[in-house]
């Protein structure tokens, strides 16, 4: 039975075109950053860096659609930071950049890496 189930899947792999199975997570607005991932940090999976939406781009942590020391600079202030922090509603996770998908917990150098990567960048 086992034999059979294989090869049928075989068979539709092989029948069906294109990419069956996609590896990506969906990116809706195309900025680079997981629907998944943009709806853990709290920023909008479908508006891709608009001035309306304050909340478009993960890294420009202060709205104003680049990547600068201001950024960097809340960024840093956080520094070594339980992402759970309560004093920061809704917790801090909107600065835990790093890694995807559900960062790693803590506001720490891998965060701050990843967002001076993206420094002078627009959104």
């Amino acid at each position: 039975m086992r034999i059979l189930i294989a090869l049928a899947c075989s068979a539709v792999l092989l029948i069906a075109p294109g990419q069956v199975f996609s590896q990506s997570a969906p990116d809706t607005d195309q900025d680079g950053w997981s629907d998944g991932y943009e709806f853990h940090l709290g920023t909008s999976p479908a508006s891709r860096c608009t001035i309306t939406d304050i909340d478009a781009w993960p890294p420009d942590l202060n709205h104003d659609n680049v990547v600068d020391i201001y950024d960097i600079a809340l960024e840093a202030q956080l520094f070594d930071n339980d992402a759970n922090y309560a004093p920061f509603p809704p917790g801090i996770y909107r600065y835990d950049l790093y890694p995807e998908p559900m960062g790693d917990g803590v506001v720490d150098i891998f965060d701050m890496v990843r967002q001076a990567n993206l420094f002078g960048q627009h959104c």
